[in-house]
Parts: structure tokens; C-alpha cells; sequence
């Protein structure tokens, strides 16, 4: 046998001795393969109700067991399939066994934005930590029109090999409608200033608040002469308990005179946080998002009346109806 011949075959059949045994129905040292996955966004702790419009895009993060991130995946319009609670998806990845972080962002529109944009995320190379969410808030640190809904999930999970990997991952609505119902005011023209304080408009990719410098929503209207009561609605994002904002004020526009709360300086009597509570002290807030307080105001004293309206599954269709 020719030397050139040995120096070719003697790699060849080393290579092939050095292989882990991997054939027939002995996978145990074959290396790792890459799995497909189907995931479900749950709506078990979300509030949605059917009356909304549909849902218009859906972005979804794959980070590994290392918070570092992997891949990522949009459902839009172009989709064969709009973005849809309670529906099995097979995104167009696979991913080798092991454990990962999932987050997903609906509805994703101006003013919303993150940090990374999506083609800013690099695989191997960008942390969970380093994404971020946020409101663009305009200059005058004023939000003037109600905000589109948002909703956001989370979910670790495993990837496993030779099994079928179905992920559920709970999603939660970042959005709140906050209707105020005022009675007991003198019948005026003035325009009237409801404004909720907050500084809920930044959060990490696990979904917990951000530093974010305080701004206000707001609405303006004006005494209804059928009724005579003054109505305000307002959208806001994220609520939960135990923080000093939100922070609710009605003021007539037009004289300046704060209506509520009485107290100009009296924060604790406008927390919106505590004047659901004190009505609903066992409101959770991951899964209402409709809120209805009723301030009855008098020349002696201010009445402040808090309704919840929630909303749960249809199981039959797997739509979202009101709890009336």
C-alpha cells in the first residue's frame, strides 16, 4: 500500500473510531438535535374582552437558560393567521433540548416601543436584562389620547428530545380603562381636567416597572346638561398594589379649582391604587382592567364609589365575554 494511500485512509477510519455510537434505536450519544416547538398564548390571566378589535401583531423572544438570547418570531398581518389568544402556533424555529425563557409583546404600535429594536437583538450576545419596554411619552410629559391595548406573557420552559413540546404561555393585559362618573356638581359649561399621575411607563423583559420619570394621562370634558353628571375615561398601563402613584385629579379647567380630591395636598385621597381597594380589597390586578368609580360631590362631603366589571372565557369558542 502507497504511503499517500495510508496517510488517506488512516484519518478516515481514526475519525470514524473516535465516533460515539449512535445507530439504530441507541440514540444515547448522538449529539443533540434541534426540536420544533408549538406554543399557545393563554388568556387564563388575561382580561380581553371580545368587543375589542383584534389583536395586531405578536413578538416573540427566546432566551436561554443563560437569560442570553436565541431567536426571535413576529405573528402580523401577513401571517396566514392573525395573532390569536387560545390558539396552537408552530413557529418557524426549532430549538436544541434544554431549558429557555419565553417573552412575548402584543400589539407592539406607537407609542410602544422597545429597546433593542428586534433586528437590534444578537443572537449569543444580548442579555434579558439589557431589553426593555417603553411608553414614548410626549415632551410635554402629557399621554392626550387613550392607549392602544398591550399584553404581555412569560413563560420558562423546557425543550425536550424525541417528545412533543407544547408551550402554554400565560399572557396578562398591560392596559386599563379607568371611567370616572361625577355627580353633585353646579350645572356649568366649564371644562373639566381629569388627570391620573403616574410612573408606570417603562418595563424590563420580565415584566417589572422601570425607572420612569412621572407624566399624566389625561381627559377633558364637559357637565352633561342631560344628565348632569361629568364622565371622564382614561387609559392606563400596568397597576398593582403598594405604590404611591397612580395619583387621580379632577380640576375645572376653566377657574382652576382642584374638585377632587378636596385636599389639594392629600395624595392618599387620590391614590387610585387604595380607592380600589378600599372597595375591592381583594382586587386582583393581573386580571381586571375595567374600572368604574363613581365621586359624588357635595357642598360637605365627597362620596367615592368604586364598580369592577371583569370578564371571562366563553369556553365554547374560546372568546371573552363581560361578567355582567
Amino acid at each position: 500500500m502507497s504511503k499517500t494511500l495510508q496517510f488517506v485512509i488512516c484519518p478516515i477510519v481514526c475519525l470514524l473510531l473516535g465516533l460515539p455510537s449512535c445507530i439504530k434505536d441507541d440514540l444515547t450519544n448522538c449529539p443533540p438535535v434541534e426540536q420544533s416547538l408549538q406554543v399557545i398564548f393563554s388568556c387564563e390571566d388575561a382580561a380581553v374582552p371580545e368587543s375589542q378589535p383584534e389583536l395586531q401583531n405578536a413578538t416573540l423572544f427566546v432566551f436561554d437558560k443563560n437569560d442570553v438570547f436565541v431567536t426571535s418570531w413576529r405573528l402580523d398581518a401577513s401571517h396566514p393567521e392573525r395573532p390569536s389568544l387560545n390558539k396552537m402556533y408552530v413557529p418557524d424555529f426549532k430549538l436544541l433540548p434544554g431549558e429557555y425563557h419565553f417573552v412575548v409583546w402584543f400589539d407592539l404600535l406607537p407609542p410602544y416601543s422597545i429597546t433593542p429594536a428586534v433586528s437590534g437583538f444578537l443572537r449569543g450576545t444580548t442579555r434579558i436584562d439589557q431589553a426593555a419596554f417603553q411608553l414614548e411619552i410626549p415632551g410635554n410629559r402629557t399621554i392626550e389620547t387613550p392607549l392602544p391595548r398591550l399584553l404581555y406573557g412569560y413563560k420558562s420552559g423546557e425543550i425536550k428530545t424525541r417528545s412533543e413540546n407544547i408551550l402554554a404561555i400565560p399572557v396578562t393585559q398591560q392596559t386599563n380603562t379607568v371611567n370616572i362618573v361625577v355627580t353633585g356638581l353646579p350645572p356649568t359649561t366649564d371644562e373639566y381636567l381629569f388627570r391620573i399621575t403616574d410612573t408606570n411607563g417603562n418595563y424590563t423583559f420580565l415584566n417589572a416597572f422601570a425607572d420612569c420619570e412621572a407624566f399624566s394621562y389625561t381627559d377633558v370634558n364637559r357637565i352633561s346638561t342631560a344628565s348632569q353628571t361629568l364622565t371622564g375615561s382614561l387609559t392606563v398601563l400596568k397597576l398593582a398594589e403598594n405604590r404611591p402613584t397612580p395619583l387621580l385629579v379632577i380640576q375645572n379647567q376653566t377657574t382652576g379649582k382642584q374638585v377632587f380630591p378636596r385636599d389639594n395636598g392629600a395624595d392618599e385621597q387620590g391614590n387610585l391604587i387604595e380607592i380600589i381597594r378600599r372597595e375591592h380589597p381583594g382586587n386582583d390586578f393581573d386580571r381586571t382592567h375595567t374600572y368604574t368609580i363613581h365621586i359624588d360631590i357635595d357642598d360637605t362631603n365627597v362620596t367615592v364609589n368604586v364598580s369592577v366589571d371583569g370578564w371571562n372565557e366563553k369556553p365554547s369558542d374560546n372568546e371573552l365575554s363581560p361578567t355582567y
